[in-house]
């Protein structure tokens, strides 16, 4: 965590060049997406955030296993990564170029998180029924399950011109491995389907499969959500609402003082103190 490093690396972490350039390009990822209103555009955006999020993970992995390699006292592998900063032999420099790639995938999840959220139409009860699991962990080509839904993305496009959403892009998805969201009829209403993929045809429907029916029940049938039987969605008809230019009033207050509390409109009357937002800069 970013609040448990010294002053100092936090500082060499943030100033890092693997940082400063995915800071570029998150602004980048935010204006596309931003445009994006066809599945064509949804499909394109996904390919280059996976694009970056594969080549991130990658270039973690192999610091990875340069710093095993060093642990155990042998020499650097012939086909070790350029360290950007630092010294190849020191074992701290390879670990902070793994804490800065480390925190880059969280950010290019961030922005997986964004893209669903907008694919959804903001419909939270889609992310509160697909995110009650643990995190699959980093997305790489070295999974089996990764070629083989990948494969299936470019399959629905290519042959039903539909976006399938590649959940390990994401963080706030956890259940299912994909989500294809279906060509609009008539009515304007849209058939969004839940996919959990087998790359073994073989292989017996197991704990995954089960948490992926019991989201989509939860969704379409009103059935308890996974993980809990006792837990369902229930329409509060309470208004979802975003207070965004509070949230740049307060980010502004604390760029400029270094802490803001404000105050959030709009509260529960059950919440007595009401929720606030805390910043720190």
């Amino acid at each position: 965590m970013l609040t448990d490093m010294p002053s100092d690396r936090l500082d060499v972490l943030i100033k890092h060049p693997f940082h400063r350039e995915t800071g570029e390009r998150l602004i980048a990822f935010i204006r596309d997406l931003r445009e994006c209103r066809s599945p064509e555009d949804y499909v394109a955006f996904q390919q280059d955030l996976l694009h970056a999020t594969l080549a991130a993970n990658d270039a973690r992995a192999e610091r990875s296993r340069v710093i095993k390699r060093l642990r155990r006292g042998q020499k650097l592998p012939p086909d070790a990564p350029d360290l950007v900063i630092g010294d190849p032999h020191d074992l701290d420099d390879w670990r902070l170029e793994l804490d800065v790639l480390e925190r880059v995938g969280r950010q290019l999840r961030s922005i997986g998180d964004a893209m669903a959220w907008r694919a959804f139409h903001y419909d939270r009860r889609h992310i509160l029924a697909l995110r009650r699991n643990e995190s699959p962990g980093p997305m790489t080509l070295s999974k089996d399950g990764t070629v083989h839904e990948i494969q299936f993305a470019e399959q629905q496009w290519s042959e039903h011109r539909q976006f399938a959403m590649l959940h390990d892009l994401t963080d706030c998805l956890r259940i299912g491995d994909l989500t294809v969201f279906g060509k609009p009829d008539q009515n304007n209403e849209q058939d969004i389907l839940l996919y959990e993929l087998k790359t073994n045809p073989n292989r017996r429907e197991g704990a995954q499969f089960q948490r992926t029916r019991m989201a989509a029940e939860a969704l379409h049938e009103g059935g308890p959500l996974p993980g809990h039987e006792n837990a369902r969605l229930i329409d509060t008809g309470v208004p979802y609402a975003t207070h965004l230019s509070a949230l740049a009033d307060a980010f502004a207050h604390a760029h400029r003082d270094g802490l803001k509390t404000m105050r959030v409109p709009g509260c529960r009357r059950r919440l007595k103190s009401g929720p606030v937002a805390t910043l720190e800069s």
